[in-house]
């Protein structure tokens, strides 16, 4: 599984129209911070030789744009509602100022984290849509697809 950059793209190995991005590590924290290590070749068949990494041949490719890490957070926002109370000052018919304290409900919204919404999806599925939106903010929409 990955994606395909489908542009012409620089990288340390040379240009390429057929960049091949895959995910090589997740991390999920409590938090809801999610970890991406990503690895870049310059096309899917370098993702996969099968030359021992002491060969002195590295496959992996790098780019400025496509970085080693992709990090985002799962997170949902809470609405509350929260009893609140004020000072109203009024004057009474005299031109006396009056203190009262007026209670008013208030609806406050929080971010909180949401790993609960990974119980039902494919995990991986879900990083690597992630990653393509990101990539697509880079490279442009349709510019990269799943591979």
């Amino acid at each position: 599984m990955g994606l395909k950059i489908i542009i012409p793209i620089g990288t340390d190995k040379g240009i390429t129209e057929e960049a091949y991005v895959r995910i090589t590590h997740y991390a999920l924290s409590k938090n809801g911070h999610v970890n991406l290590q990503l690895e870049l070749f310059l096309n899917k068949a370098a993702s996969q030789s099968p030359l021992p990494l002491y060969s002195g041949f590295e496959s992996k490719a790098s780019n400025q744009m496509v970085s080693n890490n992709h990090s985002f957070m799962l997170t949902k926002d809470v609405v509350t509602v929260v009893n609140k109370q004020r000072m109203i000052e009024k004057y009474d018919i005299t031109g006396v100022a009056v203190h009262t304290e007026e209670t008013y409900d208030e609806e406050v919204t929080s971010t909180v984290s949401d790993i609960a919404s990974l119980e039902s999806v494919n995990v991986f599925e879900f990083c690597y849509n992630s990653l393509k939106v990101r990539l697509e903010g880079v490279f442009g929409a349709g510019n990269i697809i799943n591979d």
